[in-house]
């Protein structure tokens, strides 16, 4: 279940363009793009900024391959430890739209990196 208590910061601008920010704490478990687009939808979020750090147990990576003109997925079934996570909310044919961009350090100290496709909380992710 979300919490509004800690952890996950959206940064969203009003129509007055006064911004607000609130926290979020997405728990183990919970699917990263799932539950952050459900807050948006919950707080009628027209456009924000996310950032996040925490760790996940599950992530797939992509890469935009400018050769091919598309993207490379890559699925890591690994603790991995979110050093950055950047990203937007907007809006896309009258709906939230996420996009996210992650580092994720591995156990050998190697960073990946790239457009977060998906993502499993584990044991939470936090701002």
């Amino acid at each position: 279940m979300i919490s509004p208590e800690t952890s996950l910061t959206f940064n969203s601008r009003p129509t007055t363009f006064d911004p607000v920010a609130k926290i979020y704490h997405l728990r183990s478990g919970e699917t990263v793009q799932e539950s952050i687009l459900a807050i948006a939808r919950r707080e009628r979020l027209r456009t924000a900024r996310v950032e996040a750090i925490g760790t996940l147990r599950k992530a797939k990576v992509a890469y935009y391959n400018r050769k091919t003109k598309k993207y490379e997925e890559h699925l890591y079934n690994e603790n991995m430890e979110v050093t950055s996570m950047l990203g937007n909310i907007t809006m896309m044919e009258k709906k939230q739209f996420l996009h996210l961009h992650a580092n994720l350090g591995r156990k050998d100290m190697s960073v990946v990196g790239g457009h977060l496709v998906s993502g499993v909380v584990h044991p939470l992710l936090r701002s």
